[in-house]
């Protein structure tokens, strides 16, 4: 008896194993992420009140394209006379800065 053993197919099963397990360690968590921050998107969407009159349409296409940024405490979000990108909507709360 002679055991013939299919180098082919052992390497594709092994090929596939990992192709499985990169999935699921390195996309998976940022899939997650950005659902989260679709649904963030979402629901910002739906309590502004600047878009309730807009059509599902429309708001579909605002979910898409906007995106949320922070600014540390001091920090310039636009200053006057620079070219802007784009619609700027602020929102958010002042808060006293730390102390010196």
């Amino acid at each position: 008896d002679t055991f013939h053993f299919n180098i082919d197919s052992y390497l594709f099963s092994w090929l596939v194993f990992i192709k499985s397990l990169l999935y699921v360690v390195n996309v998976l968590p940022i899939q997650a992420q950005q659902e989260k921050e679709y649904e963030e998107r979402k629901d910002f969407i739906r309590r502004c009140r600047l878009f309730s009159d807009w059509t599902p349409k429309f708001k579909n296409l605002l979910e898409m394209s906007i995106r949320k940024e922070s600014y540390p405490y001091g920090a310039y979000i636009m200053r006057q006379g620079e070219p802007v990108g784009g619609f700027t909507l602020l929102s958010g709360r002042y808060t006293d800065p730390p102390p010196p």
